[in-house]
């Protein structure tokens, strides 16, 4: 069906009516979340907020129920009042475990909402938020720790697993040495680890890649 509308014996798109532009919007905007896609997501979902009538709240919602995942994976926080108007309130401390690096604050609102997620389809890509988060949090240790230390960009795996248990996320040196070669793979990070001295050592420039930068990268 979306060859047939693109192709140029249809009827030009735009001369489709409102009502129809929106549904088909909405719904190939869904595929591309399925298939990982996330910038054309964004392009469809975005296209079918805009487009959907004011008088239709209950479509609003179930829009920016798979925009506003997608925004989060590719950078963008919205405001809480947004979420409030569009009765999205489970996604308000997900917007907070991104903008702090709450990894723990993440996990337990994914597994509070687990169900409700699941059946919306959209617990899969909050979940990739994970590594973005992780991001987020070593950011901020490293931030504090070049304040301390003359080695700014080594940072020492003790350093990042005392922000972990500090937050209640437990994990050895090991594990921690795994997340991060994972972000690192993904261009989360920039730098690499050097496993005999337990130290992440961090590229001088940009180590911290926008996220919008980071989607467009990502091998997975």
């Amino acid at each position: 069906m979306i060859k047939a509308v693109d192709s140029p014996q249809v009827l030009a798109f735009e001369n489709f009516a409102v009502a129809q532009r929106v549904t088909y919007k909405f719904y190939t905007g869904r595929l591309s979340v399925f298939n990982d896609d996330y910038q054309q997501a964004d392009v469809d979902l975005t296209y079918a907020l805009r487009h959907c009538s004011r008088e239709c709240p209950k479509n609003k919602r179930a829009i920016m129920l798979y925009l506003v995942p997608v925004r989060l994976l590719r950078g963008s926080l919205p405001k809480p009042e947004l979420l409030t108007k569009h009765n999205l309130p489970n996604y308000i401390p997900l917007v907070k475990a991104m903008k702090t690096g709450n990894i723990r604050l993440l996990n337990e609102t994914l597994q509070a909402h687990q169900e409700d997620l699941i059946r919306t389809g959209t617990y899969i890509i909050l979940e990739k938020l994970k590594a973005a988060v992780y991001r987020t949090l070593f950011m901020k240790i490293q931030a504090i720790h070049k304040t301390r230390s003359a080695k700014a960009t080594q940072v020492p795996l003790g350093l990042l697993q005392r922000g972990l248990s500090w937050l209640g996320v437990d994990m050895d040196l090991d594990e921690v040495e795994c997340v991060l070669v994972n972000l690192i793979y993904r261009k989360y990070i920039k730098g690499y680890i050097s496993h005999k001295s337990r130290v992440l050592v961090l590229s001088k420039q940009g180590a911290f890649p926008a996220l919008s930068t980071v989607l467009l990268n990502d091998p997975t």
